[in-house]
């Protein structure tokens, strides 16, 4: 199994049913699958030739224990890594959406109303990984999704940097700029081991061009020329592009885009503030519902609905327990309650009831 390159679709490994083959990349395939359960999720399968390359292999679990640490809204989750008969894999969920590369490919540039608001989305995920101490540094339209009900996700944790960390410096060699040339903040061209969040600014702000402008923010066909352009500051100006756009968004943009970390913006945060976006009250790391299984009273499996606040309610009363599967999304993929840190306060041994509604 493990050397097989064909498309896995219909196989099963470590009971997950591959049922769509989603795409390929460089470091493998990802699949639409089924879980034991039956609950629809993403699995990445390594590819061998990846596999034998240590400073992948190291990338690859580097993503999934990132994506399964990290648990929001703004963020595909990762659920578990697997491996069988020596063949790797990495389960997340399943996101109905398209990516804003697809999105721009077919619409071209945004208006800027409509524009404005997708960062503020993003920088809420990347608000959760810079308070975990997380760098993603490969911020750009490839790596965002964008779902059915308009909500964003950041994914692909692959280039993400622990802070204050050496651990993974074999990865990051100086000189060996990791991410996409015209995303790439110029300090990651030179030593991608010491980047900040400031280099996830840059990306956001990048992005944002892109989506207003609906072209690259530098000339050039490769990294050296790339780099020599943002060395420069030749940034092609946005009002050539888009004559429309407001001169506060296009500070922001350019700020956010500073070839100087120290005079760039300082945090995700200050970026979309500079934009004039409002702060949502309730940040996305807290979900408005769960969705639940549930025995009624005739004994029938039910799925039910509820807030958060509802179902510690249940905890409190002893009517469910930890171990009841529960989701963001009604098509799962579902786990234990036990395993979402918005509820780790209730754990406790005496909680051993099911719910009875």
């Amino acid at each position: 199994m493990a050397g097989d390159a064909s498309d896995w679709t219909g196989r099963k490994i470590a009971g997950y049913r591959l049922v769509k083959l989603l795409g390929r990349g460089g470091m493998g395939a990802v699949y639409k699958a089924l879980s034991p359960t039956d609950a629809t999720v993403a699995v990445k399968l390594l590819s061998p030739e990846v596999a034998r390359k240590q400073t992948l292999l190291t990338r690859f679990q580097r993503e999934a224990e990132i994506a399964i640490q990290l648990q929001h809204a703004n963020v595909v989750r990762g659920i578990e890594t697997c491996e069988e008969a020596g063949q790797l894999i990495f389960v997340m969920e399943y996101v109905k959406g398209v990516s804003l590369l697809n999105v721009l490919l077919k619409q071209g540039r945004l208006k800027e109303k409509v524009a404005v608001h997708l960062p503020s989305k993003i920088a809420s995920g990347l608000r959760a990984a810079h308070r975990l101490g997380i760098v993603h540094r490969d911020v750009k339209p490839d790596n965002i999704l964008i779902t059915q009900d308009g909500n964003a996700k950041l994914m692909d944790l692959g280039l993400v940097k622990l802070l204050d960390t050496c651990q993974h410096d074999d990865l990051t060699k100086a000189g060996i700029g990791l991410g996409t040339h015209q995303y790439m903040a110029p300090e990651q061209f030179n030593d991608a081991r010491n980047v900040d969040v400031r280099c996830d600014v840059y990306g956001l702000a990048a992005t944002l061009y892109v989506m207003l402008a609906g072209t690259f923010p530098f000339r050039g066909k490769g990294a050296v020329e790339i780099l020599l352009e943002k060395a420069r500051g030749n940034i092609i100006p946005l009002y050539r592009r888009n004559p429309l756009l407001s001169r506060r968004v296009a500070k922001a943009v350019y700020r956010g885009m500073d070839v100087s970390p120290e005079n760039r913006t300082a945090s995700i945060d200050e970026f979309v503030e500079q934009l004039g976006v409002k702060k949502r009250p309730r940040d996305a790391e807290v979900p408005r519902h769960y969705f639940f299984y549930f025995v009624d009273r005739t004994g029938e499996k039910q799925l039910g609905k509820a807030t958060r606040d509802t179902l510690e309610k249940f905890l409190q009363k002893g009517r469910m327990t930890l171990d009841i599967p529960i989701s963001t999304s009604k098509s799962g993929p579902f786990r234990p309650a036990a395993e979402c840190p918005e509820f780790a306060r209730w754990r406790t041994p005496e909680r051993v009831a099911v719910v009875q509604l």
